[in-house]
């Protein structure tokens, strides 16, 4: 896989984005179809996707305002790939998210 460096940029996500910060925790699964990242800045923070095709996708963004301003941090998934995990440092809330259809995230290394 060939690396080149893109903006994120407000509106190159679906859900909008809102990004002036610098991704943070960034993981790849084995087929390299999606890329999983956090990111934040002083308006909004939360993990979000790019695919392979280069469509950007929100997976969940702070909407409340006890949130904003808080570190994204701990993305993993679990070893089975089914539970992504991901939470705010600052607030000390962990996200456990499950697919609605139970398939697996993707296999990580």
């Amino acid at each position: 896989m060939t690396w080149a460096r893109e903006r994120t940029g407000r509106g190159k996500l679906i859900g909008e984005g809102s990004f002036l910060g610098q991704p943070d925790g960034v993981i790849s699964g084995y087929n390299q179809r999606y890329m999983y990242f956090t990111e934040e800045d002083e308006k909004g923070n939360g993990m979000y996707a790019r695919d392979e095709w280069g469509k950007y996708y929100t997976v969940f963004e702070a909407i409340s305002s006890q949130f904003v301003g808080d570190e994204t941090v701990g993305l993993s998934v679990s070893p089975d790939g089914k539970t992504m995990y991901a939470g705010y440092q600052v607030k000390g809330v962990l996200f456990a998210i499950k697919r609605k259809d139970d398939k697996e995230w993707e296999r990580y290394r």
